[in-house]
């Protein structure tokens, strides 16, 4: 049970007073005593505010975003809409929510692999994955049928040799449940794709564009009971599916990807910092799960600073020099790193898509697994992740740094007269 204080606070750098005003000159409170908001600027204002409030980790996008909305109405049916009312009613709600008890969840979809001559059984701290997964004839039917009432909702056909994929979490509510469970895959399938396609280190496509991972999600996702009841009659759906590809189905090769998982997940466990590798991993998962090569790009840079532990205030320059210093031929990655970057900020800045994205999709991916490799093969070096940073900030060559330990090494003797 949840027993802390007060945990929502205003993230640095916003003004929530701006907004907060407005929320309160567009409310009216009835005879009831509820408040109602009049035009359409409830819905931005609720947006905003949602961006602006930080609020415990372990609550999902739509839970937050229903605290705040509740949190609005319940400031200005109580006096003027102040940042302290707000947060307040937020806090309040926020205690709820984390008070609320955990129950069981099944979530069940489908994966790009052949159904295995064995379920693979794989447990992570929040949820327990059965790839292979096989549903009892209840289930089965109970999926079926929601399955049945979900296709309007995607383009492309359905995969039909997909094999499903299961799994089990401890959540509050069902939005929870979801983000958690898919979490879980989603850092598996990381891994996993990252052992396949670090191998990959170009491609030149025709046609019809595809993912670059082998291993991808089924468009449809169903939440159940452990035992298999449907939870409620609604699912989830991934909005940029396109079809079904080619499963993988290697299964000469599955000792050796499993082998490489195990070595990812020993050394996850000795990162201090292991949830933002964790976060990366889950990230480069579902950015080269885009048949829309321009997002996947952009999504890798955005990997590419978190490796890098780029803060807000620091420029992609820095990005570039610390991305740089993971390859021998720092010089040449410098150049690429920079064409890269010039890329991306005509992407953002102007909406420049390319049609020959697929090249710059494949640099920022090569990056972005030799940053992930670095952090996970380096694992216990560093106790924080900026310590990481200041290391690939270091001077690239050994001179350079053989003259750096000297200059310290003078300072020392300075201080210590």
């Amino acid at each position: 049970m949840y027993q802390g204080g007060r945990v929502a606070a205003w993230h640095d750098g916003f003004n929530p007073s701006v907004i907060t005003d407005g929320v309160d000159k567009t409310k009216t409170v009835g005879a009831d005593g509820r408040a109602s908001f009049h035009g359409f600027a409830h819905t931005e204002h609720l947006s905003i505010l949602t961006s602006m409030l930080r609020l415990n980790r372990e609550i999902p996008d739509l839970e937050r975003r229903k605290i705040v909305n509740l949190s609005m109405f319940a400031a200005a049916a109580s006096g003027k809409v102040t940042p302290d009312a707000l947060i307040a009613e937020v806090s309040i709600r926020e205690k709820q929510y984390l008070a609320t008890p955990k129950r069981r969840f099944r979530l069940v979809s489908s994966i790009s692999m052949s159904t295995t001559t064995r379920p693979l059984m794989l447990r992570l701290q929040r949820s327990q994955l059965c790839f292979g997964w096989k549903p009892n004839r209840s289930t089965a039917a109970i999926r079926s049928k929601l399955v049945d009432a979900a296709k309007r909702t995607i383009a492309g056909d359905l995969p039909t040799h997909y094999s499903a994929v299961s799994a089990l979490v401890t959540a509050r509510t069902k939005h929870e449940a979801v983000a958690l469970a898919l979490d879980g895959i989603d850092l598996i399938r990381g891994i996993w794709n990252l052992w396949k396609n670090r191998a990959s280190w170009i491609r030149i496509s025709s046609g019809a564009r595809t993912p670059v991972n082998a291993f991808i999600l089924g468009p449809i996702h169903t939440l159940h009971t452990p035992d298999g009841k449907p939870v409620a009659d609604d699912w989830w759906y991934e909005p940029s599916y396109r079809g079904p590809i080619s499963v993988w189905s290697d299964e000469t090769r599955i000792i050796k990807m499993l082998e490489f998982a195990r070595r990812v997940r020993g050394s996850l466990l000795r990162l201090p910092y292991r949830d933002t590798v964790v976060s990366a991993l889950i990230r480069y998962a579902r950015a080269l799960d885009s048949r829309e090569w321009n997002d996947s790009f952009l999504q890798l840079w955005s990997v590419i600073e978190l490796l890098t532990g780029t803060t807000e205030n620091e420029s992609h320059k820095t990005t570039v020099k610390r991305a740089a210093f993971i390859y021998k031929n720092r010089d040449y990655a410098t150049q690429a790193l920079l064409h890269l970057r010039y890329c991306r900020n005509a992407a953002v800045h102007s909406g420049e898509g390319r049609e020959n994205v697929e090249p710059l999709m494949y640099q920022a991916k090569n990056t972005v697994e030799a940053l992930i490799e670095f952090h996970l093969w380096h694992a216990g070096q560093f106790a924080r992740l900026a310590d990481a940073a200041v290391f690939l900030e270091s001077p690239s060559s050994v001179r350079d740094i053989d003259n750096q330990i000297r200059r310290l090494e003078g300072a020392r003797k300075y201080l210590s007269r």
